[in-house]
């Protein structure tokens, strides 16, 4: 008389988590955590049961439990919560403050969990997340945009005079040349806003006159109303005062 085999059941999947039926048969069961095959015909259940008791699949478990899912980083179909607009608005605002002083980007990695730990009881800090990578995305990609786009929509910029301001700024290897405007505001007096921050490795005076005049004509403001160029007015970058008339003359046209 032989003796009964044992096959796999559909409760098997609802017991165990991650288990299918193998493609080979129903005589062995198919382990998604570590991609192993198991014998029932013996055993059945107990196989299972075996298995999980293993070093294998217990450290294969542990590993997967501890991945973030590929979904999590893709864009949700589902329209975001007020509360999803609040933590967006408070990861702006730590943004701005990073940038308002001088803060470095890598202490970011450590705001998180300090914000979460300090504010227990808020929904808001338990949705906050702005390491240095999205805390430098935001202000580039939204707070910058928005302070350019603010400052070109001033209408008292308009036809007014301003002033630009130009220098170098060396950041390691890389040297960047700010352009300042400034201008006077009825309601609040002189303003003095950035225009412009890119990089120029040579640093000529032809290259800085060039970057000035297309920057300005980019954003649709006329160098006619240019009456002050403030610069690093040195011998090295501008040469003598014959030469500094002749480089300077295309910012001041008659």
């Amino acid at each position: 008389m032989s003796k009964r085999k044992h096959v796999f059941r559909d409760d098997y999947e609802k017991e165990f988590a991650n288990v299918k039926q193998s493609r080979k048969g129903k005589s062995c069961a198919h382990y998604c955590y570590c991609d192993s095959e198991i014998i029932l015909e013996a055993m059945g259940k107990t196989a299972i049961c075996g298995h999980n008791a293993t070093t294998k699949h217990k450290n294969m478990a542990r590993s997967i439990a501890s991945n973030q899912s590929m979904k999590q980083f893709f864009k949700s179909r589902t329209p975001p919560a007020n509360l999803d607009y609040k933590a967006a608005a408070a990861e702006g605002v730590w943004a701005f403050h990073t940038t308002k002083h001088q803060q470095s980007f890598i202490s970011n990695d450590w705001t998180t969990n300090l914000i979460e730990a300090n504010f227990t009881d808020s929904d808001i800090a338990k949705n906050f997340i702005s390491a240095r990578t999205k805390t430098a995305s935001i202000i580039t990609g939204v707070l910058a945009p928005f302070a350019h786009k603010l400052l070109l929509s001033d209408s008292e910029l308009g036809e007014q005079p301003f002033s630009i301001s130009t220098d170098a700024s060396n950041h390691k290897e890389v040297k960047l040349i700010p352009l300042v405007i400034s201008f006077f505001s009825a309601k609040v007096g002189v303003q003095m806003r950035i225009l412009y921050l890119r990089p120029m490795p040579c640093e000529t005076s032809q290259q800085t006159v060039s970057f000035i005049c297309s920057s300005l004509e980019e954003n649709g403001l006329r160098l006619l109303c240019n009456i002050i160029l403030c610069s690093q007015c040195t011998g090295k970058l501008w040469g003598s005062a014959t030469n500094r008339k002749k480089r300077f003359q295309p910012l001041f046209p008659p």
